[in-house]
């Protein structure tokens, strides 16, 4: 079989990319283009020569994972070894994840002896791969991202509690008389058991969206609690929007200026907040 240099470096090149730039994604890290670029070369170099080296199977167990090691070393600067640990754990089980992956995609297709065509072109399970991959983690990414931001509430109305979780999101910018406003799902309104003369007490707000003016029911609360750890923000006279969206699974959506410390100054976690909606 002949095999063209420029296919080998290409292909090497594009996979070593893939794989470096999912690994450090897994690890949460940031990581320089040009960095990856160079340690993407030095891997594609390597592959090219590594078929020249004869190793018994011991130390090319080892010169595999010395240069795994090196391509992680030019790839980016790490704060401590245990920073570096878990990239190079990262590291080695997308390489075995990858590896596997090509050779079940090649089955799949019926290729049994890797030809020309197929060493040009192998780079392209590769990236389905770790698209796949890159995906997932970003699902439990923002997953953890939500957790991190949802709170314990209660909200009080006429001498009624209820309980429930709600998500601290900068994309809630709703206010009424001029006062921050949550937003709560029609299952968790309902919770609330109102009488029918307290359905004479809602109000109509009229609320911009992307979609354009939705005009929505709202509710004042005697009070609103949220748990914040240790920590109790309690809140009164707050109005409640309520709508027939979904809101992340959640119960409310509360506005960034309701947590708040004493002194009126903004919590730090407000600074931190991503939006998510």
């Amino acid at each position: 079989m002949t095999v063209y240099i420029e296919y080998v470096l290409i292909n090497n090149f594009i996979i070593d990319f893939f794989l470096l730039k999912t690994t450090f994604l897994l690890g949460g890290k940031k990581v320089k283009i040009y960095r990856l670029i160079l340690a993407s070369i030095f891997g594609s170099v390597v592959a090219l020569i590594y078929p020249l080296i004869n190793l018994s199977a011991f130390l090319t167990a080892i010169f595999k994972l010395s240069i795994g090691i090196m391509l992680l070393i030019l790839s980016a600067s790490y704060k401590d070894k245990k920073e570096f640990v878990a990239c190079f754990l990262f590291f080695l089980t997308l390489s075995a994840l990858l590896g596997g992956g090509i050779f079940m995609a090649y089955s799949f297709f019926g290729v049994e002896e890797i030809k020309e065509f197929e060493v040009a072109f192998c780079c392209i399970p590769a990236y389905f791969i770790t698209a796949f991959i890159k995906k997932i983690a970003m699902i439990f990414y923002k997953k953890a991202d939500v957790e991190r931001f949802t709170f314990e509430v209660e909200i009080f109305y006429n001498e009624k509690k209820v309980k429930g979780r709600a998500f601290l999101d900068t994309g809630n910018n709703v206010y009424y008389k001029n006062t921050p406003a949550v937003i709560c799902s029609k299952r968790f309104f309902s919770s609330l058991k109102l009488k029918i003369e307290d359905y004479r007490k809602l109000e109509k707000i009229k609320i911009d969206t992307i979609n354009g003016q939705t005009e929505n029911y709202c509710i004042l609360l005697d009070k609103l609690k949220i748990l914040n750890g240790q920590t109790e923000n309690i809140i009164d006279n707050v109005w409640m929007v309520i709508t027939d969206k979904s809101i992340l699974g959640v119960d409310l959506i509360l506005h960034p200026r309701q947590m708040q410390i004493k002194g009126g100054e903004e919590n730090e976690i407000i600074r931190r907040t991503k939006k998510i909606s």
